[in-house]
């Protein structure tokens, strides 16, 4: 008896009298719980997928699993009925298949005589019900490149806060959601949890995923109206005699209660609505904000948002120069041991050509007189020969025949001596001329690689150059902030006293955070996110495949990768034209699972993904082809990231263990580890050598692609998802377990706040 596959089969339901049997209400739950996980795409025992009844229509290693309309004949039906050589279901088997009784066993004939009939499966209503309001873990982040907004996702709640101001400024709302009835109060973006966010390159959309979903929302700013602090029915300022000082009076008695001395002479002040600070702005380019019941400066502000503007894009510029200076000297590096490890193979081919050299003329001496013996002890041997052949038969000469038979034995070793001779004449020459060749070879390598040397020299030389440039010109925008304010003519306080708003003599409003005396935009601590796309139906007929677990924005923002797909069965990518929210490529089964981890290449030509089934694929995004996958990853790859240049690619595992790629010639740089749990986000800061990585063992660590440690942030009490950075790698955000948003300074290495 043939062989055939191997099938678990379990009691299945038994169908009305006189009605078709209802493949996808009676048979296909069964196999899906007790048979498909063994014999599906991915997990095809016996070559057997029995996910559905087309592909149990193919068949498997040596039989077709159904044959329509005779259930007799049909080899599941064989199986289960036992007529077969091994027992099925097996005793031994791990989905609990229990042997089908005999009712069970004429619905599952009945079922094929009928024509194993299937209509196809119907697309299945989620009813969706309300998260539990303590589900609060940050699983995703996401920072705007200048460091001004950052956003966690809470469940399915998206919270998005103002960094200069340290502010909530708003939790967005889909307000089709309280309009279903599923929530009733505002501030929750989906239905289902949100396990990717990801801000625009210009910071002015905000990408979220849920259940085959992506949502795009929209930051709305308006120019803030000229605010004027309403006067203070108790206190108000003015001018004293000193043109650097202010006084505080009590307004129903007039009494001067205190002086506040700028420093400078004043320009403008004014007292906030709480009466309980004021500000004082001066011809030394300066703020100075006050306490009204101390006297005692509360914050000195300084510079503009340009001028902050400039020295972040400067930092970024040095940053870069430095990355590529350090390139080129590491090619240096790599190219001198290139040439030296040549330099010593020519010297050895030298030594091994001038010795078979020397060995030449006497190999050819030796190889000339063996040969020669060989010819005389031949000659010799023929010789006695013929005498012997002449000698009658019935006389043999006994000394003659053993004279022959002595010439014939020399005859012998000559010719073997000879032969040993001129083998090792030719080995000499194969010697000489395999030498030649290998000299030939290592001197155009080294000639090619001393050109190359002096190239990149002289390219290192220009990049030191730039580096000195880049370099002086970031010391000069640091330089410039102290005096970069200009002179103000009056001062207001936000509404929510937030922010402090100057305008100039030439009517240009200025703000600045009152918090953090950093300068922003006038009005972005109280703007509006709303929400402006969909991106899939959220349905069974969504082009987004179960959960989105990544999400990524080309460097120019035109396009946003999805990552997604169904777990154990598939990892498809889908790209979506922004902002018209069209999908423009749909990449199904890059990944045989999730995909978890995307990221565009800095010159957007490559897609990097990660995907549960442990491998890192780099594609082209425009024809979806796969041109390289990296393997090494022990785990799902969780995070992943390019360095500034595109030379180097990195990827955190659930391995513990993060890996550096070098790009310029696909292979595996380094690996880094010193985690004790998984590390699950990773992301390059600005354009140094330098990235982030958050883990399950509360760690925010700073490593360079070598995978050396250059610091570990402080602050981190629980299990970390998902860490971000502006685009100058000065800010870092990160979140976890206990739904904590917290915010470091990467230069001083100080927790700057959190967010709870």
């Amino acid at each position: 008896m043939k062989c055939r596959a191997s099938i678990l089969l379990i009691a299945l339901p038994i169908s009305v009298t006189g009605a078709l049997v209802d493949y996808e209400k009676e048979v296909f739950p069964v196999l899906k719980d007790n048979c498909i996980p063994c014999h599906n795409k991915t997990t095809t025992k016996a070559a057997l997928n029995m996910e559905t009844p087309e592909l149990m229509l193919k068949g498997g290693d040596t039989d077709v699993g159904i044959v329509v309309g005779n259930g007799e004949k049909s080899l599941i039906y064989e199986a289960a009925a036992g007529h077969w050589d091994s027992e099925m279901p097996p005793k031994t088997n791990k989905v609990g298949a229990v042997p089908l009784s005999t009712s069970e066993l004429d619905l599952l004939k009945r079922w094929i005589d009928e024509g194993a009939v299937h209509q196809g499966a119907k697309a299945k209503v989620i009813a969706w019900e309300p998260l539990p309001p303590a589900f609060n873990a940050i699983y995703a982040v996401s920072m705007t490149p200048d460091g001004q907004f950052a956003a966690a996702a809470r469940g399915n709640q998206i919270s998005v806060y103002h960094l200069p101001t340290q502010s909530l400024v708003t939790k967005l709302t889909d307000t089709a959601l309280i309009k279903s009835g599923l929530y009733k109060q505002p501030g929750v973006a989906h239905r289902d949890i949100v396990p990717a966010i990801a801000f625009s390159p210009d910071g002015n959309l905000l990408a979220t995923g849920s259940y085959r979903e992506v949502k795009l929302w929209k930051r709305t700013s308006t120019p803030p109206a000229a605010a004027s602090t309403p006067p203070n029915a108790k206190l108000r300022l003015e001018p004293a005699a000193s043109p650097d000082t202010v006084q505080l009076i009590d307004q129903p008695n007039g009494k001067s209660l205190r002086d506040f001395k700028h420093g400078a002479k004043i320009t403008a002040f004014i007292l906030a609505p709480d009466a309980q600070r004021l500000a004082t702005a001066g011809e030394d380019h300066r703020i100075n904000i006050w306490e009204t019941a101390t006297g005692k400066v509360a914050l000195e502000i300084t510079g503009s948002w340009s001028a902050e503007r400039d020295i972040s894009s400067q930092t970024r510029s040095a940053a870069r120069a430095a990355l590529e200076s350090a390139w080129l000297a590491e090619s240096i590096s790599k190219t001198e041991k290139e040439i030296a490890a040549f330099d010593a193979r020519l010297k050895k081919a030298q030594q091994l050509a001038d010795t078979a050299k020397k060995d030449l003329d006497p190999k050819r001496k030796d190889a000339g007189t063996k040969a020669k013996a060989q010819s005389d002890a031949q000659a010799a041997s023929k010789s006695l020969a013929d005498q012997v052949a002449q000698l009658p038969k019935e006389k043999p000469d006994e000394a003659l025949a053993k004279k022959l038979t002595d010439a014939q034995a020399a005859a012998e070793k000559a010719a073997a001596d000879a032969k040993t001779a001129a083998q090792a004449l030719k080995r000499v020459e194969a010697t000489i001329a395999e030498s030649a060749k290998e000299i030939d070879f290592l001197n155009k390598q080294i000639a090619a690689g001393k050109t190359q040397l002096a190239a990149i020299k002289a390219n290192a030389g220009n990049a030191k150059q730039a580096l000195e440039s880049a370099n002086a010109a970031k010391t000069a925008a640091v330089a410039a902030l102290p005096k970069a304010m200009p002179t103000l003519t009056s001062l207001t306080f936000s509404p929510n006293g937030l922010e402090i708003h100057g305008v100039t003599a030439e009517k240009k409003t200025l703000a600045w955070s009152t918090t953090t005396g950093h300068a922003i935009q006038p009005g972005t601590s109280a703007c509006e996110w709303k929400l402006e796309a969909i991106l899939g139906t959220g349905d069974g007929q969504s082009a987004i495949t179960d959960r989105v677990a990544s999400l990524a924005f080309s460097p120019d923002g035109t396009t946003l990768a999805v990552g997604s797909g169904e777990p154990s069965r598939s990892g498809d990518i889908t790209l979506w034209e922004v902002p018209s929210g069209k999908l423009s490529h749909s990449y199904p089964e890059t990944h045989l699972d999730t995909v978890l981890s995307l990221a565009f290449s800095p010159d957007g030509k490559h897609l990097a993904s990660g995907g549960a089934d442990k491998a890192v694929r780099v594609l082209n995004p425009i024809t979806g082809k796969v041109s390289k996958v990296f393997e090494g990853h022990t785990h799902h790859v969780l995070g992943l990231d390019w360095r500034a240049d595109g030379r180097v690619l990195a990827s955190a595992g659930g391995d513990n263990v993060v890996k550096t790629w070098d790009w310029t010639i696909q292979d595996r740089r380094k690996n880094a580890d010193g985690w004790d749990k998984e590390v699950t986000a990773l992301r390059y800061l600005g354009a140094a050598d330098l990235f982030a990585t958050t883990s399950g063992d509360t760690k925010v660590r700073l490593m360079n692609s070598d995978g050396a440690e250059v610091k570990k942030l402080p602050g981190a009490t629980d299990f970390m998802n998902a860490v971000s950075a502006s685009a100058d790698g000065e800010l870092i955000i990160a979140g976890g377990q206990d739904g904590t948003l917290r915010v470091w300074q990467v230069s001083s290495g100080k927790e700057l706040t959190t967010f709870k």
